[in-house]
């Protein structure tokens, strides 16, 4: 009766076999990410000391990951006119070294990126700069 007792206590958690369970129920507005409905992990004790704080720890780290999934879903105010995939606005301006330039209309390439970087950051830089950049180009492209 004393363990039934000591998981009303500890939120978040059931006993079984003496063995202190985590169990959460995935929100309905975040299901879609998930293939089941409850999530359910063995917190590893059998001590309900140590489960408060395994429990809380393992809650917390759900509510932090989906409040940054429901984050990512918010559509705010002006969301629809964004640049959408590497377009740039015709009117827009980009700053680059504190010199505001025209923003090109067509997208450049992956290179002509690695070059403007490279011209832009590596002023100064030993040639391993440019050597990092062009593998990392590379593997951009092979990707």
């Amino acid at each position: 009766m004393q363990t039934k007792l000591q998981t009303k206590k500890l939120h978040h958690t059931f006993i079984r076999d003496g063995r202190f369970y985590f169990s959460r129920r995935v929100p309905i507005d975040l299901q879609d990410h998930y293939t089941v409905p409850r999530i359910v992990r063995a917190l590893g004790t059998s001590s309900p000391v140590e489960a408060r704080k395994l429990a809380t720890i393992a809650s917390a780290q759900l509510e932090s990951y989906w409040a940054n999934m429901r984050l990512t879903r918010i559509e705010a105010i002006g969301h629809d006119l964004r640049v959408m995939s590497g377009a740039i606005a015709p009117n827009a301006m980009i700053a680059l070294q504190g010199t505001a330039m025209p923003a090109l209309v067509a997208a450049i390439t992956i290179s002509e990126a690695r070059d403007l970087y490279i011209q832009q950051k590596g002023k100064g830089r030993p040639p391993t700069f440019k050597r990092a950049a062009d593998r990392s180009t590379a593997y951009l492209v092979a990707a």
